[in-house]
C-alpha cells in the first residue's frame, strides 16, 4: 500500500507516511514505521464503499406512421442512451464498484445517440 513501510524503495508512497508515530510525534493516525504489529492486511484501511448508481437509461421516440408514409419508410426511431451517469457514494477512490481486482479504473460514462430506420 501507499503507507506500507515494507515497500519503501520499491513503490511510490503517500506523504502520509511522514506522519508516522515517533516518540516525539505521538498524535497521529499512522503507526510507527518499525512497529511489530503493522498488520496492513487488517481492518485499519477498511472503508465504506456503498453506492447507488444509475446504470442505464434510454429515451426513444418512434416516428408516427403518418410521417413515415410521406418519406417512404416502414419505421424510424430516434434514441439516446446513457450508462453510468450518476453515482451516489461517500467513497473517495476511483470507483466504489471497481476497487481492487482487475478493475483498476473507474467505470466510464457512456452516451449513445442513434437513429434506426426500417426500409
Amino acid at each position: 500500500g501507499f503507507v506500507d513501510p515494507t515497500n519503501i524503495g520499491q513503490f511510490r508512497h503517500s506523504r502520509d507516511i511522514l506522519r508516522a508515530w515517533t516518540p516525539e510525534s505521538r498524535v497521529t493516525d499512522i503507526p510507527s514505521l518499525n512497529a511489530t504489529n503493522l498488520n496492513f492486511g487488517g481492518t485499519r484501511f477498511l472503508r465504506n464503499s456503498s453506492y447507488v448508481r444509475l446504470r442505464f437509461i434510454s429515451f426513444g421516440y418512434n416516428v408516427p406512421a403518418s410521417v413515415l408514409d410521406k418519406v417512404g419508410l416502414r419505421s424510424a426511431r430516434v434514441f439516446v442512451n446513457g450508462e453510468n451517469l450518476l453515482t451516489f457514494t461517500e467513497w473517495r477512490g476511483f470507483d466504489a464498484e471497481g476497487f481492487g481486482g482487475s478493475r483498476l479504473y473507474p467505470t466510464p460514462k457512456t452516451y449513445s445517440v442513434g437513429l434506426e430506420l426500417g426500409l
